[in-house]
């Protein structure tokens, strides 16, 4: 996954969406040391909040890049317990088969994967209207690739564990309509396995396992409901 991806044609438009975020994040600075930060009555009754991952759609509303989400959460809920305290809840899945004639081989491929975040968050009010969340989520997930072709199988599957700080800037459009993106910086640890699966050979089995630091700029954006 590409984090830092170079401004080509199919990036500048997210490029200038993270320019409008900055200057939005200044302006509500300004405003606050102006005194309107307070926060609307009917926004602090409603607890809980329903969010869904809208990258995809206006990505391919608006062409613009979509060199993977940078974060693979479809749905979020959250719950506040207080004005400037809540947790959150996401998951995301996905699954893909395809299919191929080669050389007279028919070729399939499946990739199963599921991502779970929990976390807290600390909410910061800045203006009526938006809201600055700073919060540390923990992370599991599991892939499984699985190819085969005529006398020949092949299978890779992962699973992560990990966690780290969040920040999100959340916007409310009116008291139930919430528009909200996050910057992630996680900590994962990944045990693979691959297995080969060769008339020939029998089964070759092998296992690995990597440390990374990851960095998801602000680029997904959630449109969300609360009640």
């Amino acid at each position: 996954m590409n984090y830092f991806p170079m401004l080509n044609q199919n990036s500048q438009g997210i490029f200038f969406m993270r320019i409008g975020i900055v200057l939005v994040v200044f302006w509500s600075f300004y405003t606050k040391g102006n005194g309107q930060s307070e926060t609307s009555p009917n926004q602090n009754k409603f607890k809980h909040e329903i969010a869904l991952n809208a990258t995809n759609l206006l990505s391919n509303l608006f062409s613009l890049s979509n060199d993977n989400l940078s974060t693979p959460y479809t749905f979020v809920y959250r719950h506040r317990f207080t004005e400037k305290f809540g947790i959150h809840f996401g998951l995301g899945a996905d699954l893909t088969r395809e299919e191929d004639v080669l050389g007279g081989s028919n070729l399939v491929a499946k990739t199963v994967l599921y991502d779970a975040r929990f976390g807290i968050d600390k909410i910061i009010p800045i203006t009526n209207k938006l809201n600055f969340i700073v919060g540390l989520d923990a992370i599991a997930g599991n892939v499984k690739n699985s190819s085969s072709s005529t006398g020949f199988d092949l299978t890779t599957s992962s699973f992560k564990l990990g966690g780290g700080p969040a920040i999100r800037i959340q916007y409310h459009l009116n008291d139930r309509v919430v528009f909200m993106t996050e910057g992630l910086f996680y900590f994962i640890r990944t045990k693979g396995q691959r297995e080969e699966i060769d008339p020939n050979t029998g089964i070759a089995l092998f296992t690995n396992t990597s440390h990374r630091f990851t960095i998801a700029e602000p680029k997904a954006l959630f449109i969300g409901f609360k009640f």
